[in-house]
């Protein structure tokens, strides 16, 4: 086991599950955070019964619905920035993202 290496879907999955939530408007909550969670979820759950890897394009999807999640949630940037870091670090994908657009001050 020590040389797992988790997804791009799977870390998405972890964070989005351990970041705070610091808004508190139900509907915004359940369309930005609950729904795109689902749909990581499914995607998740699909590559593995179908014994596939994820494309770039589907772990793009996931990195773009985890910034919808922050935006939602409140999360202060340099929180989005660690948690993105960690992304790209502990699934060693960060070559594959390199054009990818990181959230800043603007997007908040």
């Amino acid at each position: 086991m020590a040389d797992y290496i988790p997804t791009v879907i799977s870390e998405c999955l972890r964070i989005v599950v351990c970041t705070r939530n610091l808004n508190w408007n139900n509907d915004e909550y359940k369309a930005n955070v609950i729904e795109p969670y689902n749909k990581i979820q499914e995607m998740q759950n699909e590559l593995e019964r179908s014994n596939m890897t994820a494309t770039v394009e589907q772990m793009r999807e996931v990195l773009e619905m985890l910034k919808l999640v922050f935006k939602t949630k409140k999360v202060p940037l340099e929180e989005q920035l660690e948690r993105f870091n960690e992304v790209f670090d502990k699934t060693q994908t960060r070559s594959l993202f390199t054009d990818f657009e990181l959230p800043t001050a603007e997007d908040l």
